[in-house]
């Protein structure tokens, strides 16, 4: 809803591959929550890690720390970014039942 009031941001991106998906997907996870099995349970918990980081975003906001990310450089930003989007990346190969070790046969078979 704050998407469609606000319009586009360039740290707000929707989608499975976006940055936040993509990290709470991993979150879900690694805590063992089955969210095949009760996805509810992972709605909830995905709510509840939204809730802690716009706390920490608020406490940020009122200390005046907001500005702490300046101090971190412009390619450890872009590593980070690009390190998080790899699991998307290999999801690709998963769809196409390709691994990152048969990269040789995939081109051996694109060509």
């Amino acid at each position: 809803m704050a998407y469609v009031i606000f319009g586009t941001s360039m740290h707000l991106g929707l989608g499975p591959v976006a940055l936040v998906s993509i990290l709470t997907g991993q979150l879900v996870i690694q805590y063992g929550i089955d969210y095949v099995k009760d996805p509810q349970e992972a709605v909830d918990f995905a709510g509840e890690c939204a809730l802690a980081v716009g706390t920490i975003f608020a406490v940020l906001s009122v200390l005046n720390l907001g500005d702490m990310i300046n101090l971190i450089s412009h390619p450890v930003m872009v590593s980070m970014v690009v390190l998080i989007r790899l699991p998307a990346a290999n999801l690709i190969f998963f769809i196409f039942a390709y691994s990152l070790d048969s990269l040789p046969q995939l081109h051996a078979t694109l060509a």
